[in-house]
């Protein structure tokens, strides 16, 4: 293992992911020796990398802690010390998904919560809002926690995000039930498929179905292009501008601006390891300046709409 720790600061990102699915499959080969393993995964994901070599680490230790029982405790720890700062909003939330699957099973699960409440203080709203539905699987499932639950929960009643208010604001009246709501445990762990239908009866919650409809992912788009917002082209040759124009015609809010004079290239605005890659585009006209902005999902398992 030292001479794996010594090459891998000079290998680029993609070479490193082939040793760390080496190193994955020879501790699920020999599982007894998981615990330098982990050490060893747990040692370079402090280290600077991209967002695929982390989440392939990510990856192997979830699938280690999953198939070798004896490394659960240790590597749920490995994966609380990472997120304490971890730059990837992505690897956060799937962290904390499953420290709330996972952490209430282990021996000691209130070691766990600092990490996780820190989260609802240091990061984006996105996390935060991961954070708290955490914290609630947590009193959902270990009964001497549910009241230090409780208090940290009405903390985040006064966060700034509203979807962490409301989360918070859910995951009290679920908890603090008492049997108004059937199988709570399966309300907060199971995928519930709301209808999202106006209805003036009041909402009922034991009639929302727990089956989660399949739906069809989003046609893959060619790869080297980006997809533009409006269906307009990707910018390219000078025939483009005209292309912009007729599209920007066809919309009866821009159909009085004139003649369009220039509209630029995209501009990135959002990092590439994001859920959702947004750039924008400006469009120049004599009198009238339009941005257009192209937002494209990159998790194949969400769908935009």
């Amino acid at each position: 293992m030292k001479q794996i720790t010594t090459f891998m600061s000079d290998i680029a990102d993609e070479f490193k992911i082939v040793v760390i699915e080496a190193i994955r499959s020879l501790c699920l080969k020999f599982p007894l020796k998981h615990r330098s393993l982990m050490n060893f995964l747990s040692n370079i994901l402090r280290e600077e990398g991209g967002f695929e070599y982390k989440k392939a680490i990510v990856d192997s230790i979830v699938i280690l802690i999953r198939d070798i029982p004896e490394a659960k405790e240790s590597g749920l720890l490995h994966l609380c010390e990472f997120i304490e700062d971890c730059e990837f909003t992505y690897l956060s939330t799937q962290i904390l998904h499953f420290l709330g699957i996972e952490g209430p099973k282990t021996s000691d699960p209130t070691k766990y919560i600092r990490y996780i409440y820190n989260r609802v203080h240091l990061e984006n709203a996105t996390v935060r809002a991961g954070a708290v539905s955490t914290l609630a699987k947590f009193g959902a499932m270990v009964d001497s926690l549910k009241p230090r639950i409780f208090v940290l929960l009405r903390r985040c009643l006064f966060d700034t995000d509203d979807e962490v208010r409301d989360r918070a604001t859910l995951y009290l009246n679920t908890l603090g039930a008492d049997g108004a709501v059937e199988d709570m445990k399966e309300f907060l762990f199971g995928s519930l498929d709301i209808p999202l239908e106006p209805s003036e009866e009041s909402f009922d919650i034991n009639s929302v179905p727990k089956e989660v409809k399949i739906q069809p992912l989003a046609e893959k788009k060619a790869p080297g292009k980006k997809p533009t917002g409006l269906g307009g082209p990707p910018p390219g040759p000078p025939s483009t501008i005209d292309a912009y124009e007729k599209l920007l015609s066809s919309i009866p809010e821009f159909a009085n601006f004139g003649k369009l004079f220039k509209s630029s290239a995209p501009v990135e605005l959002t990092e590439a390891e994001t859920e959702y890659a947004v750039n924008a585009v400006k469009h120049i006209f004599d009198g009238h300046v339009v941005f257009q902005y192209n937002c494209t999902n990159t998790i194949p398992e969400q769908l935009l709409e």
